[in-house]
């Protein structure tokens, strides 16, 4: 197990660095990678990285991983998208709001999907004004 998660260091190193991994050490399988990747939410990275060293593209376990990392590829374009115009909307509104976590440290990605997340945290004392925001958006 220490060797896998070592591993998933590494291939997460790489998918930030733009290095090429190294093959994946004897012991440790791509079905092990994968369900790991997926179940610690680093499934973009880690197909980066893969993708980087050439893995084989046929192989179930890293078709699995192909669509996953398409589909978070599809949810980041949504949330900058909200995320522009909700940050727009508050500005325009007179709402002080700050973004939080995740909608910031993406910022420090190569690729902003590549910091899964599943929601936006936007931080405002002016919840009354901000909702009003929020439901002209559709929320």
């Amino acid at each position: 197990m220490d060797e896998l998660i070592l591993y998933l260091a590494h291939l997460m190193k790489c998918a930030v660095t733009g290095e090429t991994p190294q093959a994946i050490p004897d012991g440790i399988s791509l079905s092990d990678i994968v369900r790991y990747a997926h179940l610690h939410s680093i499934d973009c990275c880690v197909f980066t990285a893969l993708s980087r060293l050439g893995a084989d593209k046929e192989y179930p376990a890293f078709k699995q991983l192909s669509e996953w990392n398409n589909a978070e590829i599809m949810r980041d374009t949504y949330q900058q998208h909200y995320l522009s115009k909700i940050a727009g909307l508050f500005e325009k509104n007179g709402i002080d709001s700050i973004i939080l976590k995740g909608g910031v440290l993406k910022e420090i990605y190569p690729e902003t999907y590549l910091r899964q997340s599943c929601d936006l945290d936007i931080l405002t004392e002016d919840t009354e004004k901000a909702a009003d925001v929020m439901k002209t958006l559709g929320f």
